[in-house]
């Protein structure tokens, strides 16, 4: 009897937990040889071509946001762990999505300092009675890199 009571409470504790959410948010910064109006206009540029929504923009301020965006995110570009020795990012019941802030600084007549802000979020959905698992993504900086590689073009 103590056993089920025990087993009871647990199952109770567990299912109104709240979910444990973190996200390491990964920076990477670089000089683009550009003018900063040229800078800002490729940024701009490269991320509508990938399908983001720019949330605020200051061209003054020189700070772009995007708000929580869906992107089908792979191991190459993060980790959120492993179910089964399986990534989870190769399930196709994980969802990602990538939240951006984006700093562009004018550095002289002909260069950009530019610094990008990228938190990553992944959540899991077992099926099982509409549960989620909520992830703990750690980005390798890949897709960063990638997006710095667009504006750069």
């Amino acid at each position: 009897m103590r056993r089920a009571v025990l087993i009871a409470v647990s199952i109770l504790l567990t299912a109104c937990a709240k979910p444990y959410v973190t996200s390491d948010t990964y920076i990477l910064s670089d000089t683009l040889k550009l003018p900063y109006e040229t800078a800002w206009k490729k940024t701009l540029q490269a991320l509508n071509s990938r399908g983001f929504s720019i949330d605020t923009g200051s061209q003054e301020g020189g700070v772009i946001t995007i708000g929580e965006t869906p992107v089908k995110l792979n191991e190459r570009q993060a980790d959120c762990g492993n179910f089964h020795g399986i990534s989870y990012l190769k399930d196709y019941r994980t969802s990602t999505s990538v939240k951006l802030i984006i700093d562009l600084e004018k550095v002289s007549d002909k260069a950009t300092a530019i610094r990008i802000n990228s938190s990553l979020k992944a959540s899991f959905s077992t099926g099982i009675g509409g549960d989620t698992t909520y992830l703990t993504c750690y980005s390798s900086g890949d897709f960063e890199k990638r997006l710095l590689a667009g504006i750069k073009e």
